[in-house]
């Protein structure tokens, strides 16, 4: 499904929405290359859709003991690619299906670094 992130000032930018729904927030970013479950479950992410530097976001999955928060606080994952199958030996799940649980948003097929120097 086709997504556009609209900005404030008019920007639009484009990509897909992998998972089918949308949502809204204050767009962020962060140049962590790692660290994606953490950063979604930071309350200092509240409200907000963080977009990630990183290429590929997903890749080592979800474990539950990586979490910051009791919950996912971000409103969205703004990224460039989301894996389908991460690969980890502690790996308890995909970032997407547990994105989805919590019906969190992602868009995918962005050019994060435009959008990141959009935002500076």
């Amino acid at each position: 499904m086709r997504a556009h992130l609209i900005l404030k000032d008019g920007t639009i930018f484009r990509g897909r929405a992998p998972l089918g729904f949308g949502g809204g927030g204050e767009a962020v970013f962060t140049t962590a290359m790692a660290g994606y479950q953490e950063i979604l479950t930071d309350p200092s992410f509240a409200g907000q859709m963080v977009c990630m530097t990183f290429p590929e976001q997903g890749i080592y999955g979800i474990h539950a003991d990586l979490n910051e928060g009791t919950r996912p606080w971000a409103t969205g994952l703004l990224c460039r690619r989301l894996s389908f199958a991460p690969d980890h030996h502690r790996c308890e799940g995909d970032l997407a299906g547990w994105l989805k649980r919590h019906h969190i948003p992602v868009m995918t097929d962005l050019d994060t670094r435009a959008l990141t120097q959009h935002l500076r």
